[in-house]
């Protein structure tokens, strides 16, 4: 379960940072007189449409067994997750290395993912390497894309972990 809640809580950070050139939300003030408490209310952030991820089927993910969260197959796509989403929040200040792709795909890690989620690595990685070294604006183009390949990345790591 604690596996789950991570990915998806880094899956979210990634994506926001990606899309809303932001790091936090924007948020609106109400004052109610009356309680003599204020109330937050989140404003979402607009997101250009040029942009926006098309909603699509996710992977099929037929083919993944449950492996359990203290697996070592669980370990290697968990650690290739947490290495994508930090390239995803490093593309949005346009500071993503070639060290940063070097450090989340290693040969153990990509030896340890099953066969079955080798394609979503593979493409998680085929991404990654288009924003080494662009600014953040070029690397916005990406973000589609990017966008699917994190999100079905996470899917497999929640179907791996169990």
């Amino acid at each position: 379960m604690s596996v789950r809640v991570l990915a998806l809580t880094l899956t979210v950070i990634a994506l926001g940072a990606c899309s809303s050139g932001s790091t936090s939300p924007s948020t609106s003030n109400t004052t109610t007189s009356a309680a003599s408490s204020t109330e937050i209310t989140p404003t979402p952030t607009p997101t250009p449409s040029s942009s926006t991820p098309t909603t699509e089927p996710g992977p099929d993910l037929s083919g993944l067994k449950t492996y359990g969260t203290s697996s070592p197959e669980c370990a290697a796509i968990s650690s290739i997750l947490a290495g994508a989403t930090t390239i995803g929040a490093k593309a949005n200040t346009g500071k993503v290395t070639q060290a940063d792709l070097d450090a989340t795909f290693t040969a153990d890690a990509i030896k340890a993912v099953p066969a079955a989620a080798a394609p979503l690595v593979d493409a998680m990685q085929a991404v990654s390497s288009k924003v080494v070294g662009m600014d953040a604006t070029a690397a916005l183009e990406h973000l589609p894309e990017f966008s699917t390949a994190l999100g079905n990345l996470t899917d497999a790591s929640m179907k791996i972990c169990g």
